[in-house]
């Protein structure tokens, strides 16, 4: 699992090559009250398998590119906010 959570500067999120990305896969409340964080690029996460809680608490996000996010807005909160 990753975890960034309560950093308050924290304000773009850009994951490593594929090959390396992929080896990623839980990602729960890994971002939670992030308030800061603008932007995230999990498209090479392959492998994930989690988001739950992930973003809960990151107000200023705007775009997230992920795999799994189709799949993640059916079952956890909507970010209808934010562009893909």
């Amino acid at each position: 699992m990753v975890s960034s959570r309560n950093f308050k500067a924290l304000k773009e999120v850009k994951m490593p090559v594929a090959e390396e990305a992929a080896h990623f896969t839980d990602f729960g409340m890994a971002f939670q009250n992030c308030d800061q964080l603008v932007t995230i690029d999990l498209s090479g996460c392959a492998g994930l398998v989690s988001l739950e809680k992930a973003f809960q608490g990151c107000t200023s996000l705007e775009k997230v590119d992920c795999p799994l996010l189709p799949i993640w807005n059916r079952w956890m909160m909507p970010l209808s906010h934010v562009r893909r």
